[in-house]
């Protein structure tokens, strides 16, 4: 009892206890009255077995009242299995770990995002449970198929599976007319001088800033176009690539109008197929993917896959796209049903197979959001199209959406990639 008398006489000097207060506690002490708390025995390092030794072999003999708070693992059990009624602390609910922290970091940015990435994957893991059985699980985790985009050694990629054109040759720049209907009477029609020159004007007066003012554009399809041409050019130029906007739109045009005319032939054939196999609440098809998203794509993510002469806008495959939002026996139907479905459309049969199977069961996204994405090819009369498919269940996809969980995603990936 020593060190209790110590540390009593010590606060009573330092002035922090004063003379009532210390007569007062002696006095407890001898009357057995004295509750003593000893906070925190695993944070007492090399002192840690003294000072269990004083409260388990000296204050508990004496018949004195003492609480002793630690880590489970900051402490031999063993040693309180008499003498002591052992509780542990409820966990803290996710609602009081929140207050805790942002007690601490007063509202900071980074644990606002972090807080509600962990709550949209726990949810979503939550209801992935609910939604399917323990065997429908393991099918969807282990489902997979041969990769066609890459050559059956594994070695590299296979150069056949790039777009090509109705004869059979694979896409070039057009050097020609436009063949397109985009570019011919659509939106691309409408890139003329004067909007050209806004883009450019827009990209100058942002001045190698970070960040690029598009408010001038208008809301409709032009206006959105030229917004993407914009940022895209401001993009190359942060790259120390000069070039104007007139030159870069030229380039698109020669470069995407062959893929937007197979892809504007394709188009009612992949409706029709899809139309037949899924039923046209649950499927929809989206617009073709517009000409700079392909060339941005092209240039970002194939320049380098194939040393040859092909335009690396051929590596595109996802020109034609659609989503599927569907149940669990719908999710069945496509891994059991899709690949090698036929029909007919105009008389000739089209044939859908998978080329790419990318699983998002496993291993899951950041957000545990669960999803299929397929790359497909439809093909009918020697002709290929290639198109791109998404496949939901509609309980997953809402919670993605209400969740907001793109825009927590989209947080981490910009500072991760700032930093």
């Amino acid at each position: 009892c020593n060190l209790l008398f110590k540390y009593m006489h010590a606060e009573h000097n330092e002035k922090t206890l004063s003379e009532p207060e210390f007569k007062m506690l002696k006095q407890s002490f001898y009357a057995r009255r004295l509750l003593v708390f000893v906070d925190g025995v695993d944070e007492a390092a090399d002192h840690k077995e003294v000072v269990e030794d004083f409260c388990v072999n000296g204050l508990v003999p004496l018949g004195q009242r003492v609480v002793i708070t630690s880590r489970p693992e900051g402490i031999l059990l063993r040693n309180y299995k008499h003498n002591f009624v052992i509780m542990d602390l409820r966990p803290l609910t996710v609602l009081q770990q929140e207050k805790i922290v942002k007690t601490q970091l007063k509202d900071n940015i980074f644990y606002k995002h972090l807080i509600a990435f962990s709550q949209i994957r726990e949810t979503h893991d939550d209801l992935y449970r609910q939604l399917f059985t323990s065997q429908e699980r393991t099918k969807f985790e282990t489902f997979s198929k041969p990769n066609r985009l890459e050559l059956p050694d594994g070695s590299g990629w296979e150069p056949g599976t790039r777009q090509q054109t109705n004869e059979g040759a694979f896409i070039r720049e057009q050097c020609g007319d436009w063949i397109s209907k985009y570019h011919t009477e659509g939106v691309g029609s409408l890139m003329n001088d004067d909007t050209l020159k806004l883009v450019e004007d827009v990209v100058n007066n942002a001045d190698g800033s970070e960040n690029l003012d598009t408010t001038s554009f208008d809301s409709d399809d032009k206006g959105i176009l030229s917004r993407k041409l914009a940022l895209l050019l401001h993009k190359r130029r942060k790259k120390n690539l000069d070039m104007r906007a007139c030159d870069l739109w030229n380039k698109i045009q020669k470069r995407t109008d062959q893929i937007l005319k197979i892809s504007e032939d394709g188009y009612p054939i992949f409706e029709h197929v899809l139309f037949e196999l899924f039923s046209k609440k649950e499927i929809m098809i989206g617009p073709i993917k517009d000409p700079v998203r392909i060339h941005e794509k092209a240039e970002d993510d194939y320049l380098e896959r194939f040393n040859d002469d092909i335009i690396p806008e051929a590596n595109v495959l996802d020109v034609l796209r659609a989503k599927l939002e569907t149940d669990r026996k719908g999710i069945f139907f496509v891994l059991e049903k899709m690949d090698g479905f036929e029909v007919m459309y105009k008389e000739q049969v089209a044939r859908i197979k998978i080329v790419q199977c990318k699983s998002r069961f496993n291993p899951t996204d950041p957000t545990h959001f669960r999803f299929y994405l397929f790359k497909l090819v439809i093909v009918r009369g020697g002709l290929r199209y290639y198109a791109e498919l998404q496949v939901h269940h509609r309980a997953l996809l809402l919670h993605d959406k209400e969740s907001n969980s793109h825009y927590h995603y989209e947080f981490f990936r910009r500072e991760l990639t700032r930093n």
